[in-house]
């Protein structure tokens, strides 16, 4: 687990903007809080790319040192939720409504990288805004930047063909 989630920890840390040492310690810190309150032995814990769509436009409005208070709060939030018995309920939540949520997060994280893969800076707090930003200056698009983002998507495209198991 350690060898997955620790460097994803690094890039969701530079990814959101807070740097890799604040990705590496919230790892650390989710790692030690989930042994000790964890509700399994085996339990496994690690960065999620959801809190990704959520940060990045904090950061870009409110800065760096929002991303401790967001934690807090969600701490809190969910301290709340789990002392009321609430998680009871969400076994009743349909599996499309669970599947569609999974889908949006996967098509923000995919416009969120619509600027970096143009190497354009983006200009906007929104995601939207700032994806459409970066394709209508695709003149001033990085070249290197784009033939890596084609490489890595080949890539990963081919690899799905030829050993769809990876």
């Amino acid at each position: 687990v350690a060898v997955v989630a620790l460097p994803l920890a690094l890039a969701f840390g530079i990814a959101s903007g807070v740097g890799a040492p604040a990705g590496m310690a919230a790892a650390i810190v989710a790692g030690i809080t989930a042994a000790f309150f964890g509700g399994c032995r085996v339990q496994v814990t690690g960065p999620s790319g959801a809190m990704t769509v959520v940060l990045i436009p904090i950061v870009a409005q409110y800065g760096p040192h929002s991303v401790f208070a967001v934690g807090f709060l969600a701490g809190l939030f969910l301290i709340v939720l789990a002392v009321s018995g609430a998680a009871s309920i969400f076994r009743y939540i349909p599996l499309s409504v669970v599947e569609g949520f999974t889908l949006g997060i996967a098509l923000l994280i995919g416009i969120q990288q619509i600027p970096m893969a143009l190497g354009v800076k983006a200009h906007s707090t929104s995601v939207v805004a700032s994806a459409g930003y970066a394709l209508a200056h695709f003149s001033t698009a990085n070249t290197n930047a784009v033939m890596l983002a084609i490489v890595t998507v080949l890539f990963i495209a081919l690899l799905r063909v030829i050993k769809p198991q990876i």
